[in-house]
This record gives structure tokens, sequence and C-alpha cells, in this order.
């Protein structure tokens, strides 16, 4: 998707009212017949993306908030609390592709329940290790989980990870 420009944010701000507390677009003006003005804007695309189409093409609802907002919109955002359906500007952050990396969830093929923790048998240990700007740095062998989730999350915030990073969040940590 394009970098999105200053003046089609005046073009946003002509059609679309955009509630900062709420992250919700809604029309100022009727875009298609079964619409009417006051509507939220928008939907859920395949990916989990709130969409709203404007002159037939699909613009990402956080770009579009930033754009409405800021006047621009950086090459990559990110949702602070990886909910995609969360556009509320205070949950948005330019970020490199990198860092937008240092807030994922937790891997689903994980099997130990946190990220770079892992049963090792050869040495009947629990392994930590973490990757950092591709290079995959051993962490040490433990007799505890515990103790090896802890010197995990320890890497995670020196290595500037966000504190949530491996983490499943619940609805309730989304609100």
């Amino acid at each position: 998707m394009n970098i999105l420009n200053y003046e089609f944010s005046d073009h946003i701000r002509s059609i679309l009212n955009y509630d900062n507390a709420t992250g919700v677009f809604t029309w100022k003006e009727k875009p298609t017949s079964k619409v009417s003005i006051g509507d939220v804007a928008g939907c859920v695309n395949a990916h989990g993306y709130r969409v709203i189409t404007i002159n037939k093409k699909q613009y990402r609802e956080h770009r579009l908030a930033w754009l409405y907002v800021y006047g621009y919109t950086p090459k990559k955002l990110d949702h602070i609390n990886r909910n995609k359906t969360d556009n509320r500007v205070s949950n948005l952050r330019p970020i490199s592709t990198q860092g937008n990396a240092r807030n994922q969830g937790l891997n689903p093929r994980n099997k130990s329940g946190f990220n770079g923790v892992l049963w090792c048998k050869l040495s009947s240990k629990w392994r930590a290790q973490i990757v950092v700007s591709g290079k995959a740095i051993s962490i040490g062998f433990f007799s505890c989980f515990v103790d090896a989730c802890w010197a995990r999350y320890g890497y995670n915030i020196m290595h500037g990870f966000h504190p949530t990073h491996g983490f499943k969040l619940t609805s309730d940590d989304l609100l």
C-alpha cells in the first residue's frame, strides 16, 4: 500500500468523522445508497483488519486513523495491543519491521507456552533462546521452567522487545 499523503488526509476529513476515544470512523456524507450519514464506516477484511472503501479502493482503517490525526502515514504501523480492529491512535505507533516483530504473540506451534523456551531431551533441561537481528542467541539451560522463562523475559527487555511479546493476550487485556 502506498504511503498516504497530506492532500488525501484533507479528503478523508471531508468525508469521514474519526473518534479518537474509540478509533471508529463514521460517514459525513453518503458514499453509496446503502449507507447513511453517521453510519460506522468499513468492515473487517479476511486478514482481520478493519478497512474502508473510498473511491472503489480499500484502505486499512489504522492507516487512515493515523493519516486523519497526523496528516501522513508511516511505512509501518503497529497495533500495540495486537488487536487489529482497535484503531485508536493511542494504540498505534510507527515502527520498523524489526520492531513490529518484537510485539508478536505466542507462536501457535509453541509447545512450552513461552516464546524461546523449549524442553531439551538431550540435557533433560529447559533451554532458553532468542533471535535478535537475525542472530540466534542461546541464553542457557535451566532445570526449572520458570527460571528459563524469566531468563528469556529478561533478554526480551534487554533487547527492546515489547513487554507483551510472546504472550497470548485475552480479551480483557485488549480493553
